[in-house]
C-alpha cells in the first residue's frame, strides 16, 4: 500500500513491516518486536545500513570498502587491495590482512604479529600454519573426514635435539646451585579423529594425554605415567631404587569413567581409584595406599548423594565425616586424628573446634607448645565440672566459611 506522504508500505506475514521512502531512497525494515534496519542508497552507490543497536555498516560496492561504527562510536574498516586480499582495521586499533588462499597477518596494536598461511595438500587436507613474532609456531592438518593433527614449536627454546630446553626460573624461586629449573610442560602436537571420538594431545616433556569418547557415554582417558621421584633423602630408598610398591618404569595411566556406574583409574596394573555410585544416588570410594605400603588397607570415601557429608576411613580404621551446610563444614573425628589436627597448630593459630559435650570453644597452642581451649570470650573454657578442656574432650573441627570463627 501507499501512505499519503508517498511511502510504500507492506506488511510482511510474520508481523514484520517494510516501508520505502522514495523521497530520500530509505528503507525501513520493521522487526516483529519492534526494531528498525534502515538501508539507504547513497548517490556514489555505498550502501548504508542502521540497525535497532545504533550500529551503521557502510558498504562501497565498487572498491568493496567497508566502514562499520558501532554504538559505542568506535569503528571498524575493511578495504579490498590490489592483490584481492582484504585489510580489516580493528577497533582496538590492530590490522587483520586476509589473502585470497585464506592466509592471514595479524599486527596488535602493540606491534605484535602473527602470521597464518593454509595449504591445500595433494591428500585432500588442508594445512595451516600459523607463525607468532617471538617464533612460535602452530602447525594444523585438517583432512575431509575430519580428522586433526597439530604440532607446536618455541623458538629460542629448543635444544638441538628439538627437546625442549629449562627456560629461566620464575622470580623468586629458589633452586639449589647448578640446578636447572624445569620449563613447564607445552603442548606439542594434537591428533583428533571424528570417528572413534579420539583426541591425543603430545606434551613437551614426552608425556602424551589422550581421551576417548564411546557412544555408550563413557569416557576413557589414557596418559604416560612419568617415572618414579629421585630418592636418596633420609628415609627414603637410594636414588634408582623405587620405594616398595612403586613401579620401576614409566607407566600408563588409563581412567575409565561410566557416568551410569562410576569411575575406575588405574596405572599399570594396579587400581589407584575405584568409585561406584550406591543405590542412595551417593558414591563408594577405594583410594590405594601411596607407594612403600603395599600391605595397608585402602582408603575409604563414602560420599552423600546430595554431596554434605563425606566419611572418610582410613587404612588404620580412624573414620572423619564431612558434614556441609551453608554457614561451613563440620568434621567429626576420633581421638587420634584430633590429636594429630591439634599438633599441626602453629603458636598464634586459632581453630574453631566442638567438644563433645556441644560446647563450642578455640584451640590455641602456646609458645611453649601448650595447647589451650578457649571460650567465646577468649578465657580457658571450663566443662560444668569445674575443670579444664583438653584434646580427649574434642569431637569435631569447624570450618567457616565466613572466616568468622
Amino acid at each position: 500500500s501507499t501512505l499519503e506522504d508517498g511511502t510504500v508500505q507492506k506488511n510482511l506475514p510474520d508481523g514484520g513491516v517494510q516501508r520505502y521512502n522514495p523521497e530520500i531512497g530509505a528503507t525501513t525494515f520493521t522487526t516483529p518486536e519492534g526494531g528498525d534496519y534502515i538501508t539507504r542508497e547513497n548517490p556514489d552507490g555505498s550502501i548504508v545500513v542502521t540497525d535497532p543497536t545504533g550500529m551503521v555498516t557502510e558498504s562501497d560496492p565498487v572498491t568493496g570498502s567497508t566502514v562499520v561504527t558501532f554504538a559505542d562510536g568506535s569503528v571498524q574498516s575493511t578495504e579490498r587491495l590490489e592483490d584481492g586480499s582484504l585489510a580489516t582495521t580493528l577497533p582496538t586499533g590492530g590490522l587483520l590482512v586476509t589473502a585470497p588462499d585464506g592466509s592471514q597477518t595479524v599486527v596488535t596494536a602493540e606491534g605484535g604479529t602473527t602470521q597464518t598461511e593454509v595449504t591445500e595438500l595433494e591428500d585432500g587436507s588442508q594445512l595451516v600454519v600459523a607463525t607468532k613474532g617471538d617464533g612460535t609456531e602452530k602447525a594444523t592438518q585438517v583432512a575431509d573426514d575430519g580428522s586433526m593433527v597439530a604440532s607446536w614449536t618455541v623458538e629460542g627454546n629448543l635444544a638441538d635435539d628439538g627437546a625442549v630446553e629449562a627456560g629461566d626460573a620464575p622470580e623468586g624461586a629458589d633452586f639449589a646451585d647448578g640446578e636447572a629449573p624445569e620449563a613447564p610442560p607445552m603442548p606439542k602436537g594434537l591428533q583428533s579423529d571424528p570417528e572413534t571420538g579420539q583426541t591425543t594431545v603430545l606434551l613437551s616433556t614426552g608425556e602424551a594425554v589422550g581421551h576417548t569418547l564411546g557412544e555408550d557415554g563413557v569416557l576413557t582417558l589414557q596418559s604416560t605415567a612419568t617415572g618414579p621421584p629421585p630418592g636418596g633423602a633420609e628415609g627414603e630408598p637410594a636414588e634408582g631404587e623405587p620405594a616398595e610398591g612403586e613401579p620401576t618404569e614409566a607407566t600408563p595411566r588409563l581412567a575409565v569413567i561410566n557416568p551410569a556406574v562410576g569411575e575406575v583409574i588405574t596405572e599399570g596394573e594396579l587400581t589407584l581409584v575405584e568409585s561406584t555410585f550406591t543405590e542412595s544416588g551417593g558414591m563408594s570410594m577405594e583410594i590405594a595406599p601411596p607407594p612403600g605400603e603395599p600391605d595397608a588397607e585402602p582408603v575409604e570415601v563414602a560420599i552423600s548423594a546430595d554431596g554434605t557429608q563425606q566419611a572418610i576411613t582410613s587404612p588404620t580404621g580412624d573414620v572423619a565425616t564431612a558434614t556441609t551446610s551453608d554457614t561451613g563444614v563440620l568434621i567429626a573425628m576420633g581421638e587420634g586424628p584430633m590429636q594429630a589436627t591439634l599438633e599441626n597448630l602453629a603458636p598464634g593459630d586459632e581453630q574453631p573446634l566442638v567438644a563433645e559435650d556441644g560446647t563450642t570453644v578455640v584451640a590455641a597452642p602456646g609458645d611453649n607448645g601448650e595447647m589451650v581451649f578457649l571460650d567465646a570470650d577468649g578465657n580457658p573454657a571450663v566443662k560444668d565440672d569445674g575443670t579444664n578442656y583438653t584434646a580427649a574432650d574434642m569431637a569435631a573441627m569447624v570450618v567457616d566459611f565466613d572466616g568468622e570463627e
